[in-house]
């Protein structure tokens, strides 16, 4: 009987190695598969908010003239012009480098001045068909520092 019961417990035991030896090559090919993802992952490029949005649609037909103001700190914008509705129209100003310094509601307000002196670029954009289109000109605004 003691050569029997030694027997069961040599097969369990054959058993138990098998499955956790599969348990460790599966565990090692998950890891493996992972780092692998991460890696593929970290290479990609991710696009910044700024080329999510490529324009493919139509431009709409919408115009607005803007112009220095007495002061050349201020810019100002006339009505919207065109056939094509456009909404949220939104003041846009931008360093020399064309870094964004500010994006702000322009519907209803005619003359912007961004906070802080220095030379930046102002433009306005419109929403239309699913993206913002700019519907102006830039005005370069050349505003002397403050004290």
């Amino acid at each position: 009987m003691t050569d029997t019961s030694n027997q069961k417990t040599k097969s369990r035991t054959g058993y138990g190695i098998f499955i956790f030896g599969l348990g460790s090559v599966f565990g090692i090919f998950i890891t493996l598969f992972c780092f692998a993802i991460t890696v593929i992952i970290g290479i990609l490029p991710i696009k910044s908010r700024s080329q999510q949005y490529i324009i493919t649609g139509n431009p709409p037909d919408a115009y607005v003239e803007l112009v220095l103001g007495d002061d050349g700190c201020h810019v100002v914008r006339g009505e919207v012009e065109g056939s094509t509705p456009v909404s949220s129209l939104t003041w846009v100003m931008k360093d020399m480098e064309g870094y964004t310094l500010l994006e702000r509601n322009a519907e209803g307000e005619y003359d912007t001045k961004y906070f802080r002196g220095g030379q930046y670029k102002v433009y306005l954009e419109a929403w239309h068909s699913g993206q913002y289109y700019q519907i102006s000109d830039e005005v370069t605004v050349d505003c002397p520092q403050g004290p």
